[in-house]
């Protein structure tokens, strides 16, 4: 897994590098707002590709360290397609995210600042991330608490991991619930439940307003001898 992230990694910057010379460069402040090259703190390269149609960025850091690189259908209202990559300041892959018209289709892979990767609920673009009410333990404890496993699939020893996406609103209500990895549909079907009822969180904010965010949840339905569900 790590060894193609790093190959499809290197055909970006390939990519990239083919276009460098008609590309624009945009300056941001620390809460990524537009400014000028004397008051910027990241600062982003850009060209529009008319092969494929889509705005080709590379975001850095003050230290020339490369922030972000990814694909935008357009900026206003922002629409990304395709694999997203985030860095660490120190250079070290920080998540892996890919996008359709926007719209999350594959699990984050995260790193933490070492290179080791993690699962975790990672939101790299916002400036505060959500929080459930207590923290990420107390998240992952009421979904052990509260996710019931279906007697019918129980009886026929089905299991399997089941992925959910779903929307924070602005309120961090959880909003837009559906499964792009199905394990089963019973066990599809308690994965959003479980999600639906979540007790709201505490929502993102992006340049101090409050902000809708995804996120991927997988939600692993193991069968064991003295119980009947699970969750790693």
């Amino acid at each position: 897994m790590t060894n193609k992230i790093f190959f499809t990694l290197l055909g970006v910057v390939f990519a990239f590098s083919i276009y460098a010379q008609n590309a624009d460069t945009i300056y941001f402040n620390q809460v990524w707002q537009e400014t000028v090259s004397d008051s910027a703190y990241y600062y982003r390269v850009q060209y529009f590709n008319e092969d494929d149609k889509l705005f080709h960025v590379r975001d850095y850091y003050p230290n020339d360290v490369l922030q972000m690189t990814g694909s935008y259908v357009s900026f206003d209202p922002q629409i990304r397609q395709g694999k997203f990559f985030w860095f660490y300041s120190n250079g070290n892959l920080r998540q892996v995210t890919e996008y359709n018209q926007n719209e999350i289709i594959d699990i984050i892979t995260s790193f933490d600042e070492q290179g080791n990767m993690i699962e975790s609920f990672a939101w790299a673009d916002v400036d505060t991330p959500p929080e459930f009410p207590g923290g990420l333990e107390n998240f992952l404890r009421y979904i052990d608490d509260n996710l019931r496993y279906p007697k019918k699939a129980v009886k026929k020893g089905i299991q399997g991991r089941v992925v959910v996406a779903f929307v924070l609103d602005k309120e961090g209500k959880p909003d837009r619930v559906r499964v792009t990895k199905s394990a089963n549909p019973m066990l599809d079907s308690e994965a959003i439940r479980v999600i639906k009822n979540s007790p709201a969180w505490k929502p993102s904010f992006h340049q101090g307003e409050s902000v809708e965010v995804s996120l991927l949840i997988p939600i692993d339905f193991i069968l064991r001898k003295k119980e009947g569900r699970g969750l790693h």
